[in-house]
């Protein structure tokens, strides 16, 4: 999909629509949906060269959201750390909260996957004064 960098006041605006709906991603593992990156309304291009991916999933025991973060044109940070930070930031801003608790952070070819179960997260709280979190 082509990179369409918009305004924060208007990523905002969309976020709700793409987080309403719940998405089974064994679906999707299947072959019988097509993944979110596919879909206008889950794609969040930023200035800053930024694409957030943002979708509701449900693996069949839990659901949470799933940001999807890569960089166009790819960007150099010094370390992996600051880009966690870079993108944390940019999520922060798009849904008006940190995101608070347990998150879980995978990579795959060059794609930062987070993976936030709220309800888990107010169970499971990570330190506090985790710098990427607060």
């Amino acid at each position: 999909m082509k990179f369409e960098p918009e305004t924060d006041v208007e990523l905002q605006t969309r976020y709700g629509a793409a987080v309403e709906e719940t998405i089974d991603a064994r679906e999707i593992r299947a072959g019988k949906r097509a993944p979110p990156s596919g879909e206008r309304k889950h794609v969040f291009d930023h200035f800053s060269g930024l694409r957030l991916i943002a979708s509701r999933e449900t693996d069949g025991m839990s659901t949470f959201t799933h940001y999807s973060a890569s960089m166009h044109p790819e960007n150099d940070f010094d370390s992996f750390h600051e880009f966690l930070g870079f993108i944390m930031d940019h999520i922060k801003n798009l849904r008006g909260a940190p995101l608070q608790g347990r998150v879980n952070i995978v990579t795959q070819r060059g794609i930062v996957h987070i993976l936030y179960d709220e309800i888990q997260s107010q169970i499971d709280l990570n330190p506090p004064g985790n710098p990427l979190w607060n």
